[in-house]
């Protein structure tokens, strides 16, 4: 309806035609995912050490892009997110 609206203020228009228009509220679906066979699927993947990263570790997908190998430390067992891929 906004760009009624701003039709209404350019007097493009004498009035909204939808002003008293009444819309059904609507639920969003949730989508449903079985973990364990999402997680199957995954495992056969060569990229899934990163899958895990952001699944489990909350790495955002441009994190995880971004990763190098100088900014894992195997040693330790922990990485480094110095840059990010937009």
């Amino acid at each position: 309806m906004p760009a009624l609206n701003t039709a209404v203020k350019r007097k493009l228009l004498d009035a909204n035609p939808a002003a008293h228009l009444e819309l059904p509220t609507g639920r969003r679906r949730r989508a449903v995912v079985d973990p364990g066979a999402l997680r199957r699927l995954a495992a056969r993947e060569r990229l899934y050490p990163l899958f895990h990263l952001i699944g489990y570790r909350a790495l955002r997908r441009g994190e995880a892009v971004g990763l190098r190998w100088e900014d894992v430390d195997f040693a330790v067992r922990a990485l480094t997110v110095t840059q990010q891929v937009l």
